[in-house]
């Protein structure tokens, strides 16, 4: 009877050690992925950030004729665009709380976050991330 007992101990005992070191392993993978993804939220963040920007800088030309000048104008449309109401509800600012630029270059405008180093050009966190619109591209 004894060893019976022994037997039914010694095998929960290695399935309660198997469900021991599975928990660690899951854990252990879940903190690895968890910290492979950190880096790129704010990346994630700052192309949504262009993307809504761009668009408030796309009703802000159908509204005004002309493109903004900066972020400001899309929160506080000048006088000259007559009843206007705010084109984005916050200044414009990338993963990074870096204030997006904007580069007009005739009928197109380009939104563009520098990155984490807040330079031109870079790999990873640091590289540029931009969308460009044209006006001539699309009806209004």
């Amino acid at each position: 009877m004894k060893s019976l007992w022994k037997k039914r101990c010694f095998k929960y005992s290695l399935v309660g050690f198997g469900l021991l070191v599975a928990c660690f392993l899951g854990l252990v993978v879940f903190v690895w992925l968890q910290g492979s993804r950190e880096p790129k939220q704010p990346i994630r963040v700052t192309r949504v950030a262009v993307f809504q920007t761009l668009e408030g800088t796309k009703n802000f030309y159908r509204k005004c004729g002309r493109f903004p000048d900066n972020g400001d104008e899309l929160l506080r449309p000048p006088p000259a665009c007559k009843g206007a109401s705010p084109f984005v509800r916050y200044l414009p600012m990338d993963g990074w709380e870096i204030p997006l630029k904007f580069r007009p270059a005739g009928d197109s405008m380009t939104v563009i976050s520098l990155g984490a180093d807040n330079k031109e050009g870079g790999e990873g966190a640091s590289a540029d991330i931009s969308e460009t619109w044209t006006a001539k591209s699309e009806p209004y």
